[in-house]
């Protein structure tokens, strides 16, 4: 409990003393879901042909793990 209050104090006072500049990383805080802080978003990705076609697009975890995968460990 004294986490979450500790949390939205300092989240309060920094709201009221930000300058134009942090304006901008309000807004995206406030827009973004809540997270655990430590997963990011990897976005699809895409595998390109020699003629730089979309030869496959991984839009789920489980394909892009297998991109990496392929990648990272031919």
């Amino acid at each position: 409990m004294a986490l979450q209050k500790a949390k939205a104090n300092h989240w309060k006072a920094w709201l009221e003393n930000i300058d134009s500049k942090d304006v901008w990383m309000a807004g995206r805080y406030s827009k973004n879901a809540l997270s655990d802080g430590g997963k990011a978003h990897i976005p699809t990705l895409v595998k390109r042909g020699q003629n730089r076609g979309i030869l496959e697009e991984a839009c789920s975890d489980a394909e892009k793990s297998q991109f990496f995968t392929e990648v990272f460990f031919p």
